[in-house]
């Protein structure tokens, strides 16, 4: 069996206490593994205990296959067992803000959804 390569982009750095994780285009199964290996091992060597996780939305066709909810669900909750105190999510879509609340009340994370990234980074300095 032919082995896939990864779909998808994510670019995942942190700033002071928010890891922030900008994805673009559109993810295969494969894609999203990956980019939850980096959001991972960025978290492992977070410098602080108490953080954020800022999703920041380039555009609003980026998806990613129903096959991808599990590692996804799984990063999530690694954030919330890692020290995430809240999600903040900036742009997206219809579809993404409605799976990512539904994974939020599933690992107990609250998320917040912003059209402004500057909105959303007031927001999680106040909230932290």
């Amino acid at each position: 069996m032919r082995e896939t390569s990864a779909h998808g982009d994510t670019k995942v750095y942190w700033k002071d206490n928010i890891l922030y994780v900008e994805p673009s285009s559109a993810f295969n199964l494969e894609g999203v593994l990956e980019a939850a290996k980096k959001v991972r091992k960025l978290i492992d060597t977070r410098p602080v205990d108490r953080w954020a996780r800022m999703i920041v939305f380039k555009d609003n066709s980026t998806l990613g296959p129903v096959s991808a909810v599990e590692p996804i669900v799984e990063s999530f909750k690694y954030c919330a067992d890692n020290g995430c105190q809240l999600v903040a999510i900036v742009g997206g879509n219809a579809l993404n803000k409605e799976s990512y609340t539904k994974i939020g009340e599933h690992v107990d994370l609250p998320i917040y959804f912003f059209k402004v990234l500057q909105e959303a980074e007031i927001f999680v300095q106040q909230n932290m």
